[in-house]
């Protein structure tokens, strides 16, 4: 009886260190958080607006004259358009934030009341570009990217044409 006894004392051993109650030894939490973070990294916003040279006779023909209201660009710039896509990159050329131009219709030349004066207006928003690249670029269209210093790129609202623009 005595190997049975025995056995039985190493059998409840084995259990009772595979119940749930915590042994003395050491224990991982996986409930808390290391020690080190994750770093995180650091993100601006980026305004802007792109002026573009307006079809001053299609504008006209399409009676497209109030302010702020529908506005025709010229001719070779037809790949700049409401909804557009704008890319930002960073100084190798990796794309770290994608937006979109949001159309602001017919611009004036302040103090003006002529056509002539007038141009196709966007602004775009990309609110999480990483920091600590040096230099960018932003492109949209089939355009070239317009390579930018980070200090100019954050420091506030761009102002970015494309043609003749009135005042400009």
């Amino acid at each position: 009886m005595s190997l049975r006894l025995a056995t039985l004392v190493v059998g409840a051993l084995v259990l009772a260190g595979c119940s749930a109650t915590p042994s003395a030894g050491p224990t991982t939490d996986l409930a808390t958080p290391s020690s080190t973070p994750t770093p995180t990294k650091a993100t601006k916003a980026v305004f802007g607006t792109l002026d573009v040279q307006a079809d001053t006779g299609a504008n006209i023909i399409k009676k497209q004259t109030a302010i702020d209201g529908p506005c025709s660009v010229e001719s070779g710039y037809d790949d700049i358009e409401d909804g557009g896509q704008v890319a930002i990159l960073d100084a190798n050329g990796a794309t770290v934030a994608l937006t979109n131009l949001e159309s602001t219709g017919l611009q004036i030349e302040p103090g003006k009341t002529s056509m002539v004066h007038t141009w196709c207006g966007f602004t775009f928003e990309a609110p999480a570009v990483p920091t600590g690249r040096g230099f960018y670029a932003i492109t949209t269209g089939h355009r070239d990217p317009y390579r930018i210093a980070e200090a100019e790129l954050f420091s506030s609202d761009l102002e970015l044409k494309l043609g003749d623009i009135p005042g400009h």
